[in-house]
This record gives structure tokens, C-alpha cells and sequence, in this order.
């Protein structure tokens, strides 16, 4: 095979397997010692796109969310529903509008750093 006699093929596969590697270990940890506040609002920020005015917004279902998180929508809903009551967001028939994705990341980071 070209992964026997080729060691270019070898090292491009081994680079991608390593790649995938840490892309699964960042995986593990996120899932293991962030909150799903912390996951959910991470998974937000990565896919909100403008929406027509100012704000950003996400176009997913809260089983999508629950998925992507690795938690039940049941849990998502009570989440989302803190959230807004924070004033972070809001959700509508167009999908969730972040409506201070600034702290929304700042919450984010402030977490992940260990401050409450």
C-alpha cells in the first residue's frame, strides 16, 4: 500500500490523525468541566450569523442544541430560558438572538478561567 511505501503518505496521515486527536481531546475536556450554561452559550457563539438588524442570530432547534452539547433539550430549554431572563438573549420564530454576544463571551471566559 502508498502508506507502507510512501512515507510523505505516512506523515500526512499521521499529522491528520494527530489532528483529530486533539480535536477529541478538546472535545472530552470541554465536555467534562464545563457546565452546559458554558457549553451551550460556546455552541451559540459558534453558530450565530447576522440577522437583519444589529444582532446576532442562531437558526437551531433546542434538540440541536441538546445534541451539539451532549445534553437532553429539556435541560437546553431551562438553559435558554436563564439566559433570557439574564437579558443575554432572546428567542423568536426567526431562531435565538444573542443580544450581548460581548458578554456572553465574557461570561464564557470568565469561566473558563475559574472567576465566578
Amino acid at each position: 500500500s502508498m502508506l507502507a511505501s510512501d512515507p510523505r503518505v505516512t506523515r500526512v496521515c499521521a499529522e491528520e490523525l494527530t489532528r483529530h486527536l486533539y480535536l477529541a481531546l478538546d472535545d472530552l475536556s470541554e465536555q467534562a468541566f464545563l457546565s452546559v450554561r458554558q457549553r451551550l452559550i460556546r455552541h451559540l457563539l459558534d453558530l450565530a450569523i447576522p440577522g437583519t438588524g444589529p444582532q446576532l442570530v442562531v437558526r437551531a432547534t433546542q434538540q440541536e442544541l441538546a445534541d451539539a452539547v451532549g445534553t437532553v433539550r429539556e435541560v437546553v430549554t431551562r438553559t435558554l430560558s436563564g439566559l433570557r431572563k439574564d437579558g443575554l438573549l432572546e428567542t423568536s420564530r426567526d431562531g435565538i438572538i444573542l443580544l450581548d454576544p460581548v458578554a456572553l463571551h465574557q461570561e464564557l471566559a470568565d469561566r473558563e478561567r475559574g472567576n465566578p
